[in-house]
């Protein structure tokens, strides 16, 4: 053992580091960096006190994590020699998962090769081993993670209903945000966000600081006055015209952008748009390096319904600050509000690198729109960004095993399926494709296993069933697979008599609302008895008690009453009446 060992293995002895110590230092940082973003939004104007504070901690956070970080690499390199395999993955593991915390992925995905390689039997090592090898064109090393991964899928079968969704099946990455709403930070700060994403802390802080020296929101003198301060307070309690009434009195938003930019803000949030957009237009015209303005003006006119004027104030935005994510966004959005799904692609991928929160979605967003255009290239690069973003989002893992099918890469679509498994092994879509890929394989009983299992938990699925239907046969199990055609024809059947069934509800309850229009009462209430008699909806029943009432018959309006809450009550949420 070399004195660098001694050392390491003295410092692990004397305080154990742990990858839940890790984890504490990282929830500082994270913490530290939700409050700097909340500060940089500017929504009450006295934040820029706050910017300095936070980066403070920020760094001192960072400094920690790092430490912890440092010291159980010397752990790893000091124990791992001479522990069993199984211990020593453990450790490469949970290195692996620290460096995905903090945002270094090589390192990470390296670690996680080197937990596979000691035990092959761990799919998440396995899946980072997997794309790691894919990417280097290590054909073997792919190909036995992909075993890794099947066996795992075998044992999720094994387990049958006592299988539980993992929330957190794969270590949780630098930033991610999980069902966070999408936020983007104003340009001035976007290449300190994009180095966050890289992982790159100390210099991401840097940049704040930089960011902060020039923005209004802290340099402004009338953001620190005692006058914003004030009117801030009474802003965060939801007192719109207090605020606004010592904003004015004082007349600092004559001599301040920032003021008025604040002024705007409660006059839009009272509904008073034109004076709001008067506000931002005068900010703009004092501080054109007003992004925060710009962007707000655009939404105002929005909401004030010219559309034209809005979409030209964010190409105005985007003409001085080409990185302003937020007016990217609301571009993309004007765009796909107007159909013209191109552009929204393009704006929304301007956007997505600068995404503080909601990257995953956005990422989503972007891959649905370049599969529907065809390019699936594109689709499977967002879609990777997506699983990249949160690795425990089954959905984006079902959505990349779609589009890589489409380029005929059945193993990659594989091994994204079992991870969206693993994540949610209740999960009937995930079941299915894996059945698909077996079959178009020829491994016709390991498609017979998945497909059984996605009709336990999806029994009305025809895609599923016909496609047992097929394997059986292929096994030469036939009886089964004539049931199996037999329950297709059955379930078609009943769909085109609720299809038919459904179409008479819509005529008939359509029929009985002209005649009630009309004035022929009786006549309605026959064709609505005619249509509740088809238990398509309860709703019939309310409506049918009303025309009882207006008809004076207020025994057979009180026993529809009665049989609209007891259906209404049997009806699954989204489906028919339950019969």
């Amino acid at each position: 053992m070399t004195r660098r060992h001694v050392i390491a293995a003295l410092v692990c002895a004397a305080i154990e580091i742990t990858p839940e110590l890790a984890l504490a230092q990282k929830e500082v940082v994270q913490q530290a960096i939700a409050e700097f973003t909340t500060a940089i939004a500017g929504t009450f104007g006295d934040e820029g006190t706050l910017i300095g504070p936070t980066l403070d901690r920020m760094s001192a956070g960072l400094a920690a994590w790092d430490q912890a970080i440092q010291t159980f690499e010397a752990r790893v390199v000091s124990e791992s020699p001479s522990a069993p395999p199984r211990a020593a993955a453990q450790l490469h593991t949970d290195l692996g998962k620290m460096y995905a915390e903090r945002g270094r992925l090589d390192a990470a995905v390296r670690e996680f090769d080197a937990a596979s390689r000691l035990n092959p039997s761990d799919p998440v090592s396995a899946y980072y081993a997997f794309h790691l090898a894919e990417k280097n064109g290590h054909d073997t090393a792919a190909q036995r993670a992909r075993l890794t991964m099947a066996a795992a899928y075998q044992r999720v079968l094994g387990e049958g209903g006592a299988a539980k969704a993992k929330s957190s099946a794969f270590p949780i990455v630098s930033g991610a945000d999980g069902d966070l709403p999408l936020a983007f930070p104003p340009a001035l700060y976007a290449r300190g966000y994009a180095r966050l994403a890289r992982g790159e802390h100390a210099d991401a802080i840097a940049e704040f600081r930089r960011a902060a020296s020039t923005d209004p929101l802290v340099v402004d003198p009338a953001a620190r006055s005692s006058t914003m301060r004030q009117a801030a307070s009474l802003l965060r309690r939801g007192h719109l015209a207090e605020a606004r009434t010592i904003l004015e009195s004082t007349g600092t938003w004559r001599e301040s952008a920032e003021a008025r930019r604040i002024l705007g803000l409660t006059y839009w949030a009272a509904g008073q748009h034109d004076k709001s957009i008067e506000l931002f237009t005068s900010a703009i015209r004092d501080n054109e390096e007003d992004e925060r303005s710009r962007v707000a003006l655009a939404r105002v006119l929005n909401a004030r319904g010219l559309q034209a004027d809005a979409q030209q104030a964010l190409h105005d935005t985007i003409a001085r600050f080409p990185d302003s994510a937020l007016a990217h966004w609301w571009l993309g959005s004007a765009y796909a509000d107007m159909n013209r799904l191109v552009d929204a692609r393009h704006e929304f991928e301007r956007a997505s690198s600068a995404a503080i929160t909601g990257r995953s979605q956005l990422h989503v967003t972007i891959g649905r729109l370049a599969a529907d255009a065809g390019d699936f290239a594109a689709a499977a690069a967002a879609f990777e960004d997506a699983v990249a973003a949160n690795p425990n989002d089954a959905a984006a893992h079902k959505l990349l095993a779609g589009v890589l099918l489409q380029q005929d890469e059945a193993d990659a679509s594989f091994v994204e399926l079992v991870a969206a498994v693993l994540i949610d092994p209740l999960d009937a879509g995930a079941h299915i494709g894996i059945g698909q890929i077996h079959l178009n394989a020829g491994r016709d009983h390991e498609a017979v296993a998945s497909l059984r299992r996605a009709l336990e938990l999806s029994p009305n699925d025809l895609e599923a069933r016909y496609a047992l239907a097929t394997a059986l046969m292929r096994v030469g199990d036939r009886q089964d697979a004539a049931r199996e055609l037999d329950r297709v024809e059955l379930v078609q059947r009943q769909a085109l008599s609720d299809r038919r069934r459904t179409m008479s509800y819509d005529v008939l309850k359509e029929e009985a609302t002209l005649r009630a229009a009309e004035g022929h009462v009786e006549t309605a209430i026959v064709l609505l008895e005619k249509a509740a008699a088809l238990g398509v909806d309860p709703s019939v029943y309310r409506q049918l008690a009303d025309l009882y009432e207006k008809a004076g018959r207020l025994d057979h309006a009180a026993r529809a009453r009665a049989m609209y809450e007891r259906t209404r009550q049997q009806t699954p949420r989204g489906g028919a009446t339950a019969r």
